[in-house]
């Protein structure tokens, strides 16, 4: 699942990350399939950074397979390419493309589980739906049976010891 770029080297693309940290290749709008040896390792490295970014406040406290992320900075320039091994980069960290996204959204329509998606939408709009309408019997129900209930009390009868001489 790669973006070749004008200069024929493979890119990935925007949110396909989230296949690799939250789950096993399944994302909001794709399936990686088949999730690799590969896929797996790269889905360990990025979890285990962004754990140790969380607890730590950098990717790489100690050396992770003989990598270590440093901070970018202005002066030095340097990034990390989260590959598998990871390497450094120095320079730009802009795309040599700027049609890049235009590419894309092609891919992702090829990939999109579009109609899956809003299949998946329309029966949680439904459901959603039937359960305010279960809500909403359910306290009609409650406030007839309050009331009924209140009629057929002793307290409910019309005053008898009241007498109207006429």
């Amino acid at each position: 699942l790669l973006y070749f770029a004008g200069n024929g080297k493979p890119r990935a693309f925007h949110g396909l990350d989230h296949a690799y940290i939250f789950t096993n290749g399944y994302s909001s709008n794709l399936h990686i399939e088949p999730f690799t040896k590969r896929d797996q390792q790269m889905a360990k490295m990025f979890t285990t950074f962004i754990t140790n970014f969380v607890k730590y406040g950098e990717p790489t406290p100690t050396e992770w397979n003989g990598f270590k992320w440093t901070p970018f900075t202005n002066e030095s320039a340097e990034y990390a390419i989260l590959d598998l091994p990871p390497k450094k980069a120095f320079g730009s960290l802009h795309w040599p493309v700027t049609n890049f996204w235009n590419k894309e959204t092609v891919l992702l329509e090829k990939l999109s589980l579009r109609e899956k998606t809003l299949a998946a939408y329309r029966r949680a709009w439904w459901a959603l739906w039937l359960l305010v309408g279960m809500i909403a019997l359910a306290i009609w129900i409650s406030v007839i049976f309050i009331v009924a209930t209140r009629c057929h009390s002793p307290r409910a009868k019309p005053y008898n010891n009241i007498i109207v001489n006429r």
